[in-house]
């Protein structure tokens, strides 16, 4: 585990997710606080655009969509990355040939990634809590918005994890972060019928049933159960991925 600590240090991959999170916990609020100025200054003087006043939910749901289109997949495409071995053949064969299993090669590197996407996705929280706070002068439930942002953090960490060790199998960063996005699409889509949405997970990644109402512990344990299931399954797979492969 050192040594992965010290390559995230010195490649500095960690503080790129630091800002982009921070700057997505800024800028999603704001953009939702603001987005009636925001849309009167390209529509011009004479544009009549009629919006409601902004609340607490609606900007805090601006952050998790924020969060759902583009951090995660930038969070998948960096942490796969870092459990890429590449393609030095040399340095590939150093690894495979050394090790007895090839968890003893990716699981460092899946457990790293995951800590640096719950910090990262911790600042990103914080941030956009801060920035509703402010914008609402404290007039948010606080108790139900930090809940809700520690389980957006929660399904986001599994959910890298999970296209981590879909990286490792394909041995392709940015295809692991595109399935990852074509699977919450599909699983945004198929939350719309009633068998499918209550063993959904991705629910958590736009709350909007429970923004406005009070936390159903029934339903986010058994979220976090399946979540949970999921991310043990997909990180239990490596233990099965050839070690020593032909390189071509």
């Amino acid at each position: 585990m050192k040594l992965e600590v010290l390559r995230w240090y010195r490649s500095k991959s960690f503080v790129v997710a630091f800002i982009i999170c921070a700057v997505s916990g800024i800028i999603a609020p704001l953009s939702a606080y603001f987005a009636d100025e925001i849309l009167k200054q390209f529509g011009g003087d004479s544009a009549k655009i009629i919006m409601s006043a902004p609340t607490w939910p609606v900007v805090l749901l601006a952050y998790f969509k924020n969060v759902e289109q583009l951090v995660l997949f930038i969070l998948v495409f960096l942490v796969a990355s870092k459990c890429y071995l590449g393609k030095n053949k040399s340095l590939v064969l150093f690894y495979t040939t050394r090790a007895q299993s090839a968890g003893q090669i990716f699981m460092p590197r899946v457990m790293m990634g995951g800590a640096v996407t719950a910090v990262s996705m911790a600042i990103g929280g914080a941030c956009a809590f801060y920035m509703t706070f402010v914008l609402f002068d404290g007039k948010i439930d606080v108790g139900n918005a930090l809940a809700l942002l520690v389980l957006n953090m929660v399904v986001i960490v599994a959910l890298v994890i999970v296209g981590a060790v879909i990286g490792i199998w394909w041995s392709s960063p940015f295809l692991s972060a595109i399935t990852i996005e074509v699977l919450v699409l599909v699983a945004g889509i198929l939350n719309g019928t009633n068998g499918f949405k209550s063993w959904s997970p991705t629910l958590l990644l736009m709350p909007r049933n429970l923004v406005n109402h009070a936390i159903d512990t029934y339903f986010v344990v058994r979220m976090g159960i399946v979540l949970i299931v999921i991310m043990l399954l997909a990180v239990a797979s490596i233990k099965f991925k050839p070690l020593r492969q032909k390189l071509t």
